[in-house]
């Protein structure tokens, strides 16, 4: 028996202990069941959240004009015929002046909007300016279908020899004025049809109303007349006789291709050459030009002329370092050597004096002198 008391008898430290595990389990009871009464929830007040939305609505009816991220100027909307529309108005619609003046360019060229998404084609409309005015664009149906009908009506298919061809027979294969002026300009720079496709490439000459002509072209051959050999195997005398040069200063791509031996890469090296010189002064400086090498130079040279008084000059006392240094006889330490001569002395009074620069020399100063110029 007193094996069992055993289990039901505590010292004085269990005691203690045990009067202690009562006080906690006591407080911990106590404080859960007071605690809904020591803290009460808050109302939230969301007046004034209320009051700031309805100031918010309120500003929104009266907004101002939208402000384009793209043009930041503000836009006025209006419905508006994208055709032959005034600088004015483009404007107000939140184009540039430069932009305008792209597609009044275009227009000057005899193109049109036939639909909407003509717009969105010029250059330098973007996409974010053009989905806010595309609901505001109203194309009228007869421009709509003035594509459809250009070639239908006064239109004359017959054999012909586009070379020196007469504007009454260009009208009756249905071009404009505008178009066979492209056609006029292009001959009188020395250029020549010499396959049918050289047609086609003609600016302004659409692929629709090339293929109606394409059965029609004969080149070398007259209606009615014996074969004419336009490109025979004459000598070098008879050929520049016949065939008219080329003003290298003035030619374009399509111009320079129509050379035996210039192809569309030359044709582009040539015209950024030329650009960066400001024109040919003489026809051995195409042997500057990347690839034209002494083999084919001679055959290339036959077609071509220089006319310097289209040379563009630098004016040395108003030049910026970007603009000298684009010139290909120009580098970067001579262009510093102008602009600080030019900073110190002021103004040049002739062309000469850049050769008071210690980086001018005899040679350099024959080189670049056909190009600068004072004013």
């Amino acid at each position: 028996m007193s094996n069992f008391k055993d289990y039901f008898t505590f010292d004085k430290r269990q005691r203690n202990g045990v009067v202690i595990l009562l006080l906690l389990i006591v407080f911990t009871v106590v404080s859960r069941l007071s605690l809904p009464y020591l803290y009460q929830k808050n109302s939230i007040d969301s007046s004034d959240f209320e009051e700031r939305i309805q100031e918010f609505e309120a500003s929104a009816e009266n907004k101002e004009p939208y402000k384009s991220k793209y043009t930041k100027q503000e836009i006025t909307f209006f419905d508006f015929n994208p055709n032959n529309l005034s600088k004015e108005k483009w404007i107000l619609l939140g184009l540039k002046e430069w932009q305008v003046k792209v597609i009044h360019n275009y227009e000057s060229k005899g193109g049109s909007f036939r639909t909407k998404a003509d717009v969105k084609k010029i250059y330098g409309i973007k996409e974010e300016l053009y989905n806010l005015l595309e609901p505001y664009i109203k194309v009228p149906e007869s421009e709509s279908k003035k594509g459809k009908k250009e070639y239908k009506n006064e239109l004359t298919l017959f054999q012909f020899n586009p070379n020196n061809l007469p504007e009454e027979k260009w009208k009756m294969l249905g071009l404009k004025d505008w178009q066979i002026k492209i056609i006029y300009n292009y001959e009188s720079k020395g250029g020549q049809f010499r396959t049918k496709e050289d047609v086609g490439k003609i600016y302004g000459i659409k692929p629709e109303l090339y293929e109606k002509w394409k059965p029609y072209i004969i080149i070398n051959k007259r209606i009615g007349e014996k074969e004419e050999i336009m490109y025979s195997d004459k000598t070098n005398e008879d050929k520049e006789q016949n065939i008219q040069k080329i003003e290298i200063n003035v030619a374009d791509s399509l111009l320079l291709v129509s050379i035996y031996g210039i192809g569309p890469v030359y044709a582009k090296r040539i015209l950024t050459y030329r650009y960066r010189l400001g024109g040919f002064r003489d026809l051995q400086q195409l042997k500057e030009v990347y690839g034209i090498t002494g083999e084919n130079y001679p055959k290339i040279v036959e077609r071509l002329r220089v006319d310097t008084a289209e040379v563009i000059k630098i004016n040395i006392n108003t030049a910026i370092w970007k603009i000298l240094v684009r010139h290909p006889y120009i580098d970067k330490n001579v262009a510093n050597g102008i602009i600080n001569y030019r900073k110190q002395h002021g103004h040049y009074n002739t062309v000469a004096d850049i050769k008071r620069s210690d980086l001018v020399n005899e040679e350099l100063y024959r080189k670049i002198a056909p190009y600068l110029k004072i004013e």
